[in-house]
C-alpha cells in the first residue's frame, strides 16, 4: 500500500515524456528516479503495445521501484516487477470483420497486433510501418484480417488526417456503444472494447494499489490522454500538446523537446 503523501505519476509516452528523437532525456530520467526512490510510483500510460514500451520502463528502472506499463491505451496493465498482467480487456473478435470490412470500403489500412508482431495484410503502409520503426517490431503479413482467431487488444486504422477525422464519425455513429474509439495520433484511429481507455484502466490501477485520485498527476499531449488528465488530482498538459487538451488541464509545462515533464516533477514532487 502506498501512503497517501506518495505520489502515482501517470506518463503517456509520444508527445509527453519522450522527446522528438523518442529519448528520455538525462534530466527527465534523473528526476523520474529520484521521484522514485522517495517513494513515489510511475505508471507509463501509453497507446504502444508492451513490448514498444519495456524499454522505456527498463531505463527508468519501473521494476525496481514497483512501477507499471498501461498499454493499449488502457487494454493492459503490466506489473514491472515480475511482469504480472494486472488487467486486460481485449477486443471482442465479432467486431474486427466489421472494422476491416469498414476500413476497406473507405480505403484505409488496419493493423493489430499478434504476440511481438504487428499483423495486417498491408505491409506497405507508412503509417503501419511508422508504427513498426518507433516500437522496434516487425511485421507480419496476413491475407484473412478479417478472420482473426487470436484475441487482440485493439485495432488501428491509419490514415490521412482529414480523411481520418470523418471516419472517426462515421464508426461512432455505428459503433460508439459499443466500442472505444479515439484517436492518438493525427494519422492513428484506435478502436478498442468499450470502456477502454487510459482514464478507465487508471481507475482500475488506483484501487488496486490504493491510491486516491488526488494523488494522482498525469502528463498528456494528445486526445486519448483526455480521460487520465481528468481523472488526476493534477493534470499537466505538454507545451506542444493540443489545444483541447491544454484547455483542460490544470497545467501547461514546456514541451517534450524542452523537458517539460521534469520541470513539474523538479516543482512539485522533489521540491
Amino acid at each position: 500500500m502506498i501512503e497517501t503523501t506518495h505520489k502515482l505519476l501517470a506518463i503517456d509516452l509520444d508527445g509527453t515524456l519522450l522527446n522528438s528523437q523518442k529519448e528520455i532525456t538525462p534530466r527527465t530520467e534523473a528526476a523520474l528516479i529520484e521521484a522514485q526512490k522517495r517513494g513515489h510510483r510511475i505508471v507509463l500510460a501509453t497507446g504502444r503495445p508492451i513490448v514498444g514500451a519495456r524499454p522505456y520502463a527498463r531505463q527508468l528502472r519501473l521494476d525496481v521501484y514497483h512501477g507499471f506499463l498501461l498499454c493499449f491505451n488502457g487494454a493492459t496493465i503490466l506489473q514491472c516487477e515480475d511482469d504480472k498482467l494486472l488487467y486486460e480487456n481485449y477486443l471482442p473478435a465479432q467486431f474486427i470483420p466489421k472494422l476491416y470490412t469498414k476500413s476497406k470500403e473507405n480505403g484505409f489500412a488496419i493493423m493489430s497486433y499478434e504476440g511481438d508482431f504487428i499483423l495486417t495484410e498491408s505491409v506497405e503502409d507508412k503509417y503501419i510501418q511508422h508504427a513498426a520503426r518507433i516500437n522496434r517490431m516487425q511485421i507480419l503479413k496476413t491475407r484473412d484480417f478479417a478472420n482473426i482467431k487470436t484475441p487482440v487488444p485493439k485495432c488501428i486504422i491509419t490514415g490521412k488526417t482529414d480523411r481520418l477525422i470523418l471516419f472517426e464519425k462515421q464508426l461512432r455513429a455505428e459503433f460508439g456503444d459499443e466500442l472505444s474509439i479515439i484517436r492518438s495520433e493525427s494519422f492513428f484511429l484506435e478502436v478498442m472494447n468499450r470502456g477502454v481507455e487510459k482514464g478507465t484502466s487508471l481507475a482500475q490501477l488506483l484501487q488496486m494499489i490504493h491510491v486516491n485520485p488526488e494523488n494522482l498527476i498525469s502528463f498528456g499531449d494528445s486526445y486519448n490522454d483526455e480521460s487520465m488528465l481528468r481523472l488526476a488530482g493534477w493534470s499537466v498538459a505538454m507545451g506542444n500538446a493540443r489545444t483541447e487538451i491544454q484547455e483542460l488541464a490544470d497545467e501547461v509545462t514546456a514541451s517534450n523537446d524542452e523537458n517539460g515533464v521534469s520541470q513539474v516533477v523538479e516543482r512539485r514532487v522533489l521540491f
